[in-house]
């Protein structure tokens, strides 16, 4: 029954034998006043239990538990009355200032037995509140998702229309180029790199609006993939920037079926991939640089670890980077990845989470129910 209790009474000699009494079994907080109690609380923002004496000079035990309703109505608050203020008490719980009252002088087994119930009714609130958020992240990831196909929708084709247009001016480009001679010869250089850039910008964004659509599309009921396989096939996609960046250690049998598409699931693993590639600093050499990728089965579940050895992810920003356009990119990411990766494995019951890579970096941790 580990929780933290706060016992406000001005009576000294009541304190001591609630402390004396409870302190084995429970984090407790004393204190003789309410504005000792406002401080306590303002410092301990951890208490689930505010038990109060009724009567106190300066505030009130009602007085004291309908300021805390007010300011902090997640702890749940008990007065503590003599046979003389029961109406007082009755009122106040009439009011919902406070959740019960316990009369004077109280008995040791019935005073747990009340501080039990108290610490479960605020377990089981706290677990309602993580509940509703979780459910309001879900809601605005949906919300996104149908945001998201709007606008692919309107990009698509003006997206054509300017690779069409930026295709034709290289061509017209390399033309050029014969008529000039060697006088023109840098202006038209200069030219070509303008164009390549402008070519190789609507390349990513025509991938962000593909990344997009896969993660807006309902997934097939049959879908089924070879974690292996897809992983193998990453890794061919990103060769190129690898063997630049460090090296790849992979341990991961062949036969690891799930219920995700081989599209939607490489689309997973290119983002953890290339993100953990993208960890490794520049300004180690090559070889000190490490993408180790390990996975298996377990029980029911595939659980495949995608872990660098890079800078790492701050505590602070180990819920935020899944959080849709956060980035922490230098170039200026889209901050999609991690998001669109996580709906798509969450969509399967599946989980994917980022814990600290044991001597420095991060490790991406996927988790995905085993296709039977």
């Amino acid at each position: 029954m580990s929780a933290k209790v706060l016992y406000v009474d001005d009576d000294r000699s009541n304190l001591i034998v609630f402390e004396a009494t409870f302190q084995q079994e429970l984090d407790v907080l004393t204190c003789g006043s309410g504005a000792e109690a406002e401080r306590l609380l303002e410092a301990h923002a951890d208490v689930a239990v505010l038990l109060t004496d009724e009567r106190m000079p300066g505030m009130t035990g009602t007085e004291l538990a309908a300021r805390v309703a007010r300011d902090r109505p997640h702890v749940i608050r008990m007065l503590v009355t003599a046979y003389a203020d029961l109406g007082t008490a009755v009122d106040a719980i009439n009011r919902g200032q406070v959740h019960q009252y316990i009369r004077k002088p109280w008995d040791a087994a019935e005073m747990r037995a009340h501080l039990r119930d108290a610490i479960d009714l605020f377990e089981n609130r706290r677990r309602v509140r993580e509940l509703e958020r979780r459910m309001v992240e879900v809601e605005r990831v949906h919300a996104l998702g149908v945001i998201a196909a709007s606008i692919v929708h309107e990009l698509r084709n003006p997206m054509g229309v300017i690779a069409g247009y930026l295709d034709l001016a290289r061509t017209l480009t390399e033309r050029l180029a014969a008529l000039v001679g060697a006088d023109g010869a840098p202006v038209v250089a200069d030219l070509d790199d303008a164009l390549g850039g402008a070519w190789d910008s609507t390349m990513r964004l025509g991938e962000i609006v593909r990344g997009v659509e896969l993660s807006t599309r309902r997934r097939d009921a049959d879908a089924r993939a070879d974690l292996g396989d897809v992983l193998a096939l990453t890794l061919k996609l990103v060769a190129n920037d690898l063997i630049h960046r460090g090296r790849a250690e992979v341990d991961v049998p062949s036969g690891l079926h799930v219920p995700v598409s081989p599209t939607r699931l490489g689309q997973v693993l290119l983002n953890l991939v290339v993100n953990g590639v993208h960890a490794m600093p520049r300004t180690r050499p090559v070889a000190a640089n490490l993408l180790a990728i390990t996975a298996g089965r377990r029980g029911s579940r595939v659980r495949c670890e995608i872990a660098d050895n890079g800078d790492g992810v701050p505590d602070a920003l180990k819920d935020r980077i899944f959080d849709p356009f956060f980035t922490t990119k230098a170039d200026g990411g889209t901050g999609l990845g991690l998001a669109i990766s996580r709906q798509i494995v969450g969509e399967v019951g599946g989980t994917l989470t980022v814990a600290d890579t044991p001597g420095g970096g991060a490790t991406f941790v996927l988790e995905l129910p085993a296709a039977t």
